[in-house]
């Protein structure tokens, strides 16, 4: 016996005598027959597990070929007999026929419905979850036998009442779709309804179909998650489109607000009637991207680069990074890498370097070679914009050149005078707000060195001006003294080394030079007075002024010679010089000597006018003073254009 359906049958069997007659004036004769019916004879196809799901039309089969049901036996034709269905509100009375003449299999239907009726037909109201029993009518029939007999066979089975089955609770069937789904990603759909779940031994397969506004039409299959869940997913892939796609080829072309409805038909909900339930769900689009790059920058800068866009940012709890490409005209890519700026920002930055290069540089070596006017492209792919579609974001860069840079140093070029030092150069202002300074290199051909301090005219003219000052030197003096040492044509270089030109790169270092004059002021006849005398030559002319005209040639020595400890000196005497040779012994006479002093040299010589008077009174108007340095002087004498004598003078510093 079915464990299923197992029961106790407790009831009461009124046993009535059969009797057989055989009469041919039709008396009866009856016979008793007990009969049972065992539920392990009856099935019903609407069977679920033990219990009864609401249907129409289901068909009761049931099973005598071992003979439960005595009488059912009729071997020359099909039997009928009638059983009634109890429930607790209505009642059914079945019609059961004969599959096939002695099959011994019966059949009859049944419609299942939910409520309650009085009638008795094949329809059997009920409501979810009671139950309802098995009542067996009388049953009889008569045949004719060959012996002309009518025998009448009545059969009955007064209350047989079995243990009832019950029904199932029809479930509603639920259908859900993911919500939130952008365009390109997937959708889940999930039907659950226990109506489904027909084998409890495996997983079994559902059809929905899903349709979009745009048109398309794809049939989803679904599995059911385990073999006794009674709920089936399925997914459905979606790709950027903004007309329909192809039905039925396994995915589907949506944009942003597409909608999708998924549709499932219930064959039976919780009041046993057919009912389609539909889920839809609305495709979102994406945020725009946004990028931005410094528009312009210098050969040398780095170039900052921000992507913003919140569909990038997939993990509220770290900070993401994204990759961008970026190329230059010159054909050369890096891939930049960009961090998110928080955790939760879809702000993503990163920095490219450019360095000075007139041709494109390796690939991804983390630096751009640029020069002025290079064009940098930063393209960032936004897969999910508001439209739902993919896109790329092109953002450019344009290199910018410097100033080239001047220098220039000027003056009176005279030693002893300060020179100007003046740099013009743009890219040296790098604060509009002050007046910054600079620092060149000051030279000069004997090798001296000065660093000179420039300070911009203004807080934001970009020209430097220093000064550095100059003394007489034959010789280099001390680096870095602030002075500088020259003389006439001493040349002095002033050197700026720019950084950053016009082309974007470091150029050759300027230069700027000038060449120093050194203006001598020859002494007069004067600067000698009151100097010692050393040394005089005397040269003696016989009216040429050729060696061969030479007459004489005479050097003279002067000795010391001292005069109350004074050294023998040259005097100024009315604004002449002379030398004297007194031998006064008159103590207060500042010429006064010892007697009998004499000098190896002597001479003397007095300026009147143009008129100069020498030693033996002959004054001589046609002379020349001729300044030799700071220790020699040289007198010529002429005489009627003739050239008399030369007289050289050296006295001591």
């Amino acid at each position: 016996m079915n464990k299923k359906l197992q029961f106790y049958l407790p009831f009461f069997l009124l046993v009535f005598p059969l009797f057989l007659t055989s009469c041919y004036d039709d008396d009866i004769d009856y016979f008793h027959q007990e009969a049972r019916l065992d539920t392990n004879i009856i099935s019903f196809s609407n069977e679920v597990n033990g219990k009864l799901t609401f249907q129409d039309d289901a068909v009761v089969t049931l099973n005598n070929t071992n003979d439960e049901i005595g009488g059912l036996d009729n071997s020359t034709k099909k039997d009928v007999f009638e059983f009634k269905l109890i429930g607790s509100g209505d009642n059914a009375t079945l019609s059961f026929v004969e599959t096939e003449v002695d099959s011994k299999i019966f059949e009859a239907t049944v419609s299942f419905k939910v409520g309650t009726d009085n009638s008795d037909d094949n329809t059997l109201y009920i409501l979810p979850g009671e139950g309802f029993g098995i009542s067996a009518n009388n049953y009889s029939y008569t045949e004719r036998r060959s012996d002309h007999a009518y025998y009448v066979y009545n059969y009955y089975f007064d209350n047989y009442v079995y243990n009832t089955w019950q029904m199932l609770v029809a479930s509603t069937g639920t259908l859900e779709m993911t919500k939130d789904v952008k365009v390109g990603q997937e959708i889940a759909v999930r039907v659950s309804d226990a109506d489904l779940n027909t084998d409890n031994s495996e997983a079994e397969t559902i059809m929905v179909e899903v349709t979009s506004d745009l048109g398309e039409i794809e049939t989803v299959t679904l599995t059911e998650t385990g073999a006794n869940t009674a709920i089936f997913e399925g997914v459905v892939t979606t790709v950027y489109g903004t007309s329909a796609g192809t039905n039925n080829d396994g995915n589907f072309t949506v944009s942003a607000n597409t909608v999708l409805t998924a549709s499932y038909t219930d064959a039976k909900n919780e009041q046993g009637e057919e009912a389609i339930i539909t889920d839809t769900t609305t495709i979102l689009g994406g945020v725009n991207g946004v990028v931005v790059v410094d528009e312009t920058a210098k050969v040398g800068e780095d170039i900052t680069i921000t992507v913003t866009d919140v569909d990038l940012n997939m993990d509220i709890t770290v900070a993401e990074i994204i990759t961008v490409e970026v190329t230059s005209d010159k054909g050369e890519t890096e891939t930049v890498t960009l961090t998110e700026t928080g955790v939760d920002t879809g702000v993503f930055t990163g920095t490219i370097t450019t360095v000075y290069g007139a041709n494109a540089g390796a690939n991804n070596d983390a630096s751009f070679n640029v020069s002025t006017n290079t064009v940098l492209t930063t393209s960032y792919t936004d897969v999910l914009n508001e439209q739902g579609a993919e896109v790329v974001i092109n953002s450019t860069t344009t290199m910018l050149g410097g100033a080239t840079g001047t220098i220039l140093v000027e003056g009176t070029a005279n030693v002893g005078d300060d020179l100007t030092v003046t740099v013009t150069d743009a890219d040296l202002n790098t604060n509009n707000s002050v007046a910054e300074t600079i620092t060149v290199e000051v030279t000069s051909d004997k090798g001296e060195i000065e660093t000179v301090t420039l300070t911009e005219t203004g807080i934001d003219t970009g020209i430097f001006v220093g000064v550095i000052a100059t003394v007489s030197g034959a010789n280099a003096g001390v680096n870095n003294d602030d002075t500088l040492n020259a003389e006439n044509n001493t040349v002095i270089t002033a050197t700026y080394q720019d950084m950053f030109d016009a082309n974007g790169t470091m150029p050759s270092a300027v230069t700027s030079s000038i060449t120093m004059i050194e203006v001598v002021t020859t002494p007069e006849f004067t600067f000698f007075t009151g100097k010692k005398l050393e040394y005089a030559k005397v040269i003696t002319y016989n009216g040429s002024t050729t060696s061969s005209g030479v007459m004489d040639e005479t050097d003279y020595t002067a000795e010391p010679y001292y005069c109350y400890g004074k050294d023998y000196e040259l005097f100024k005497n009315s604004g002449d010089l002379e030398v004297y040779n007194n031998n006064s012994f008159d103590p207060e006479d500042p010429n006064h000597c010892n007697s009998g002093s004499s000098l190896t040299f002597t001479t003397d010589w007095s300026l009147n006018g143009d008129i100069l008077s020498i030693n033996n009174g002959i004054d001589y108007d046609d002379w020349t003073f001729e300044y030799i340095s700071d220790t020699e002087f040289k007198i010529s004498i002429l005489q009627g254009g003739v050239q008399l004598l030369e007289r050289y003078y050296q006295v001591v510093p």
